[in-house]
């Protein structure tokens, strides 16, 4: 063994990240070690193999020199731990010795903790001080002895940092009689086969000092109870890091009165928590502990300096310990010249699983390749969340087998479960896509995707009918068909997901979703080859017409009149809509009538009612009632042929507003009142806002101030959520007409002011009209 100087003097291997780093720490530890040579540390290291009686011998003068040579890519583990023993590193310092090895070499795993010398019993410290996990130590440390206590969590949730706080916290609190035991059970090492049980307690023994002839030819249960007898009385704390399965700590148990077991893994282990009870499971930091930890590594000022860009980092790490700590050491060794920002960017750019793909290569590989495959699968899901039968439409097997499978891939922490089904961290599924390129055929995984989509249109269709939609099923899942037209759209599945996005649109449209509709169509026209191109340009005219975007509603509706295809007359009817709402009437009602004809011809009962609806409608608004009430009553009958619930609400509201015209308040006020619980239960917002509009003209008509005051207060509230300019413009119109009627001419003329610039902005034609009309009699 080379004898070094003082410990005290030794060389710190700070912030290694590549193995030219690594081998210049070495160097100066060869250096403060007395620069012994190369021959010397060769046969140093033979010496301490013989000891330990493990195999390898003595390592060539050659191989010990270029462990201290740059330009390398590899070096042996085994060979780099006997070296830096040979040099006169510590046990209790050979962690951070290891740990700069792992940094440098890719091996960054926090469950991969030093191998442990047979003969050293001791408790290595925790690496860090802990950050974000007061609540889960205090739990802990509150078990009583005679526990087991498991910490479970996925790879770099920082279980082992955790549990070496517990037992080294218990271990100071026990005295020095106390033992402190630690082992390594390789449940997930890349290289070497997980301990059994026997071996287990063989390493125990070995620690406590016990050599193999006492306890040769002795089973488990005897094992265990020799080790029970050498420690007597004394105090115990264990910790049983990377447990693999339950199989390997279950002689442990029960545990003797006065010892306390620490079990980490990165697994759910079901056999022993029926006998210990509930793992505490570590998840993501939160976001304020994400950034004391990054600050720990990069310095407390440049994270007070950039807040927005240490948040940035925090986040794209994904508020997970061990790439926060990973990143912090990478961004501490950089140059100045890079700002928290110009990081932030650069980490932005890598794949989410830059840092820790190989702690997750761990887990990924030890799965059979039936849960391998389903996990890269449900990895094409993009949602926020997924249930078992998406899970099961993409994997292409039965919903009871799938439902097995991802409670599997929970309890190995890569899925996790939520009150909606299950979810996936983006780091995990950065990472099982990358496993996707590699192993399934881009024809495959589309494939996959395909029945996705299939299964999740018919389900829409299921929920969305006209008239009865699933309002909460359609909410619920409308983030998840945004994400798959973001995430597919300009593949060859574009097919499957225009007609996916059709079948939800006019829900959308009637419960004022008019945002997200237009995000889906315009993602669905931005693909050149998207099918049925005019369905989709004369939906998404609607819904600019209904955003108050006219010009642009205007030239997707002029683009989709194709006099032969089917849904013409569908187009024509678009087209009178933007026209009404730009208060060119006459313009209006004569596209209306080719709309009609059109649906004559093509005996469309769905289309005619629709467009006989808007041209009474149109007719009310030039004062025609009576031509008004004839064509509501031959809409209403072909709406009613056809099944057509939505335009029978439509005319609902509309009527409402003929009988306001003809001055019957208290009729119309009534109907209201039958209409609004109509449009609540479908989930009409935007009827509910006209109808609550129309009673609050008819209070303001009759002298009811407060009444109407109440009335347009609920319609504005919801007309903000429906965000339909033309809505809060007659709102506006009323709440002007309301301050006059109280004398408050000030607040009226604002009002009207406001809607005047709205309505000309937008081109509201009709409501530029009526804001005028308003301010003309004002002056007189």
């Amino acid at each position: 063994m080379v004898v070094p100087q003082a410990w005290q003097s030794a060389p710190d291997p700070g912030s290694v990240t590549s193995p030219d780093e690594l081998v210049r720490a070495l160097s100066e530890l060869r250096g403060w070690a007395g620069d012994p040579s190369f021959a010397s540390l060769a046969e140093a290291i033979d010496d301490l193999r013989t000891r330990e009686s493990r195999p390898g011998g003595r390592p060539g003068k050659v191989t010990v020199y270029d462990c201290f040579r740059t330009g390398r890519r590899r070096l042996d583990a085994t060979l780099f731990l006997d070296l830096i023993t040979v040099l006169g590193v510590p046990t209790r310092a050979q962690e951070q010795w290891w740990w700069a090895y792992r940094m440098a070499f890719g091996r960054i795993d926090e469950d991969i903790t030093v191998p442990r010398r047979v003969d050293d019993p001791a408790l290595w410290p925790p690496r860090t001080s802990l950050v974000g996990r007061d609540r889960e130590l205090a739990a802990i440390l509150q078990c009583a002895p005679g526990s087991m206590v498991m910490i479970s969590g996925a790879p770099g949730s920082g279980k082992t940092e955790l549990a070496l706080h517990v037992v080294n916290r218990w271990h100071r609190l026990l005295g020095p009689k106390a033992a402190g035991l630690a082992l390594d059970l390789r449940g997930f090492d890349p290289e070497l086969e997980p301990l059994t049980p026997l071996s287990v307690l063989s390493r125990l023994l070995l620690g406590v000092g016990v050599s193999p002839a006492g306890y040769e030819g002795f089973e488990v249960d005897d094992r265990m109870g020799l080790l029970v007898r050498v420690l007597a009385d004394r105090p115990v704390v264990m910790l049983l890091d990377n447990v693999g399965s339950a199989e390997q700590v279950l002689p442990l148990l029960p545990v003797p009165p006065r010892w306390r077991i620490v079990v980490t893994s990165r697994r759910r282990l079901d056999r022993l928590e029926e006998l210990v009870g509930e793992p505490v499971v570590l998840g993501e930091l939160s976001p304020s502990a994400s950034l004391e930890l990054l600050s720990r590594g990069v310095g407390a000022g440049r994270v007070d300096a950039e807040p927005q860009a240490a948040a940035r980092i925090v986040e794209r790490c994904g508020y997970i310990a061990l790439d926060l700590t990973l990143v912090g050491a990478a961004i501490a060794t950089e140059s100045d010249e890079w700002s928290l920002a110009d990081h932030a960017a650069r980490l932005e750019a890598l794949p989410a699983d830059e840092f820790l793909r190989p702690a997750l290569q761990l887990s990924y590989s030890a799965l059979p390749e039936t849960l391998r495959r389903t996990l890269r699968l449900a990895a094409l899901h993009p949602g926020p969340w997924f249930v078992a039968s998406e899970a099961a439409a993409l994997v292409d097997l039965a919903i009871p087998v799938v439902v097995g499978q991802l409670g599997q891939l929970a309890a190995e922490h890569l899925l996790t479960p939520v009150a909606e089904g299950f979810t996936i961290h983006d780091v995990v599924r950065t990472f099982a896509l990358r496993q996707a390129l590699l192993t399934d055929p881009r024809s495959q995984q589309l494939l996959a995707v395909g029945r996705w989509v299939r299964q999740l249109t018919r389900e829409v269709h299921a929920h969305a009918q006209p008239g009865r939609p699933d309002a909460s099923w359609l909410t619920e899942h409308l983030p998840v068909v945004v994400a798959l037209v973001d995430s597919y759209a300009d593949t060859e599945l574009i097919a499957d997901i225009t007609e996916l996005v059709v079948a939800l649109i006019e829900y959308l449209d009637v419960s004022g979703q008019l945002a997200e509709a237009e995000t889906l169509l315009r993602a669905l026209l931005s693909h050149p080859e998207v099918p049925t191109r005019t369905t989709v340009q004369r939906k998404l005219g609607r819904i600019l017409e209904l955003r108050g975007k006219l010009n642009e509603a205007w030239d997707q509706l002029r683009d989709a009149l194709d006099p032969p295809d089917p849904e013409y007359g569908r187009a024509l009817n678009g087209v009178g809509n933007v026209l009404k709402r730009m208060g060119r009437l006459p313009a209006a009602v004569h596209y209306y009538c080719l709309a009609s004809r059109q649906a004559t011809l093509t005996d469309d009962c769905f289309a005619g009612g629709r467009a006989l609806g808007n041209l009474a409608d149109a007719l009310r608004e030039m004062g025609h009632l009576g031509w008004a009430e004839k064509f509501f009553a031959d809409g209403r009958q072909c709406s009613e042929r056809a099944g057509d619930s939505v335009n029978l609400a439509i005319m609902l509201s509309n009527r409402c507003e003929l009988i306001e015209d003809r001055g019957d308040y208290a009729e119309a006020a009534e109907l209201v009142a039958e209409a609004l619980p109509i449009y609540t239960e479908l989930g009409f917002a935007a009827l509910w806002v006209n109808a609550e509009g129309v009673r609050a003209r008819c209070l303001l008509a009759t002298g009811d101030l407060d009444g109407c005051g109440a009335a347009l207060e609920r319609a504005e509230r919801q007309a903000e959520l429906s965000g339909i300019p033309e809505q809060r413009c007659d709102l506006a119109l009323i709440r002007s007409r309301m301050w006059l009627a109280r004398g408050d001419h000030p607040r009226a003329i604002a009002e009207l002011q406001a809607v005047m610039a709205t309505a000309q902005r937008l081109r509201l034609g009709s409501k530029v009209s009526q804001a005028e009309d308003l301010l003309r009699r004002l002056d007189h």
